[in-house]
């Protein structure tokens, strides 16, 4: 499967015929929390809540723009991807 030579035989049989290949195209999405925030990360954005007294702290980074060090907030300016981000937030 990896394409690696093998030095030595082994026992039994390969289990690759019960690996399914087809994977569905799905956003997949991991959670995180940290300080009174939740972040949720994309196979492109970054969106953290944090949750204030007054007003919670929303931050978006986009790693498809080559932003992997997550020093731009970006969300003031793209409102409608923070919207369409939000429910996927609010599951957790």
């Amino acid at each position: 499967m990896c394409n690696i030579k093998q030095t030595k035989s082994t026992d039994g049989e390969s289990f690759e015929k019960h690996i399914n290949y087809n994977i569905p195209d799905t956003e997949e999405v991991a959670y995180s929390y940290f300080r009174n925030g939740i972040s949720m990360r994309t196979k492109n954005y970054r969106l953290t809540k944090y949750f204030r007294k007054d007003q919670p702290v929303i931050e978006l980074y986009d790693h498809h723009a080559g932003n992997a060090k997550e020093d731009k907030n970006i969300a003031e300016e793209n409102p409608e991807v923070v919207n369409e981000l939000m429910p996927l937030l609010k599951k957790r």
